[in-house]
C-alpha cells in the first residue's frame, strides 16, 4: 500500500517524477516515456491557459478545458484513453475528480488504430538518420512491411523495382510482390555500402565466418567483429532503430505505426484504391485494410464534400447543354 498516496505536491513536474517512478516497477521504458511526453503535454497546456496545474487541485473547469480544447479533434477512443491515463495520476496524489465526473464518450468513429499525422511522417522522414535506421524506417513507412517480413528479407528477394515479401501465414508464409518507392534504390545502394562494410571487418578478422544472405544483418565488437542476422523472436532490430529514433525525435510510434500510415498515407492521396492498397500490405481482404486505414468522420465528410461537388458539376453541366 503506498502510504504517500494523496500527498500534496508543489508542482505538476514533482508530481509526475514521483508518479514515472513508481509505475517503472510495472510498465515498460517505453510506456514511461509515452506517458512522460503525454503527461507534460497535458500539463503545460493548463499552465498556458492559465488554469491549474497541480494534480492535486485540478477539478472540473481544468478536465472540461482538456476535453474541449486541447482533445477536441481526436477520436473519442483516444480522448477517452487521455483521460483514463490523465485519472490515473491524478488519483494518485488523491484527486478523483475524472471519476466523479462520471463523462461518458460517444462511440468511436473508427477502429481504433494509431499511425502518424502527415507533419509527424514529414519529421520523421526529415531526421538525421543512421544507414540501417533509414532502411528500417523506408521498408517499414514507405514501402509497407511488417517489421518481420524486414528481418525475412534476403538479398535474393530483392530484384531490379520490385521485392518478393515473405509475408504472414502457415509454413514459410504466404508470399508477395511489392515494388520499388522511387527512393528505394539510393536507400538500398547506402544500406549496401554499410552492409558491405560490415562483412569486410568481419572477415579480415575471421576468413571463414557464415555471411547471412539476409539484407539486413548486424555487427558486434570491435577487435573481434562478428556478424549476423536478427532474430525473427527477438526485438533487437527495433531496440537499436525505431526506439532510438523515437527517443531523439519526440515523435512516439511503433513499427506497426510506420506499416498503418503508409496504407493511410497512400488511401489519403485520393490516388490509390483501397484494392491496390490491401494488396500491397498482403491482406486477403479490404476489411483489414480499412481497419488500417481508419476512415473517421472527418474523412467521411471530405466524401460527402466530394460527392456534392461532383452532384453540381454534373446539374451545370446539364445546365450548360440545355
Amino acid at each position: 500500500m503506498n502510504t504517500n498516496a494523496g500527498r500534496p505536491v508543489e508542482s505538476w513536474q514533482s508530481a509526475l517524477n514521483i508518479y514515472l517512478k513508481e509505475a517503472s516497477r510495472h510498465v515498460n521504458s517505453y510506456t514511461v516515456k509515452k506517458y512522460r511526453w503525454n503527461f507534460t503535454k497535458m500539463f503545460k497546456a493548463l499552465d498556458e491557459a492559465g488554469l491549474e496545474s497541480n494534480p492535486s487541485t485540478i477539478g472540473e473547469k481544468e478536465i472540461h478545458f482538456l476535453l474541449d480544447v486541447v482533445w477536441k479533434n481526436n477520436e473519442s477512443s483516444t480522448r477517452k484513453w487521455y483521460t483514463s491515463t490523465f485519472g490515473m495520476i491524478l488519483k494518485r496524489f488523491g484527486n478523483d475528480i475524472i471519476k466523479e465526473m462520471g463523462y461518458r464518450f460517444p462511440q468511436d468513429s473508427r477502429t481504433n488504430v494509431d499511425w502518424l499525422t502527415p507533419q509527424e511522417m514529414v519529421d520523421l522522414l526529415d531526421q538525421d538518420l543512421s544507414s540501417l535506421e533509414t532502411i528500417v524506417t523506408h521498408l517499414e513507412l514507405c514501402i509497407g512491411l511488417r517489421n518481420i517480413e524486414v528481418k525475412r528479407l534476403r538479398l535474393q528477394d530483392v530484384h531490379d523495382g520490385y521485392m518478393d515479401i515473405r509475408g504472414k501465414g502457415t509454413d514459410l508464409g504466404k508470399w508477395r510482390t511489392v515494388p520499388f518507392h522511387p527512393d528505394t534504390p539510393k536507400v538500398l545502394s547506402i544500406w549496401m555500402t554499410e552492409r558491405n562494410r560490415m562483412i569486410a571487418e568481419a572477415l579480415k578478422y575471421h576468413p571463414n565466418i557464415e555471411i547471412p544472405d539476409n539484407l539486413i544483418i548486424w555487427k558486434r565488437y570491435v577487435k573481434k567483429p562478428q556478424i549476423g542476422a536478427y532474430s525473427e523472436e527477438s526485438d533487437g532490430l527495433t531496440s537499436i532503430t525505431t526506439e532510438k529514433i523515437r527517443d531523439r525525435s519526440g515523435i512516439h510510434f511503433a513499427n506497426h505505426t510506420l506499416r498503418r500510415t503508409f496504407g493511410r498515407s497512400l488511401w489519403l492521396s485520393d490516388c490509390v484504391k483501397t484494392e491496390t492498397i490491401s494488396k500491397i500490405y498482403g491482406h486477403s481482404n479490404t476489411n483489414t485494410t480499412l481497419d488500417y486505414i481508419g476512415v473517421n468522420l472527418d474523412d467521411m465528410s471530405s466524401a460527402l464534400s466530394a460527392l456534392s461537388t461532383y452532384q453540381n458539376s454534373l446539374k451545370s453541366k446539364k445546365k450548360g447543354g440545355n
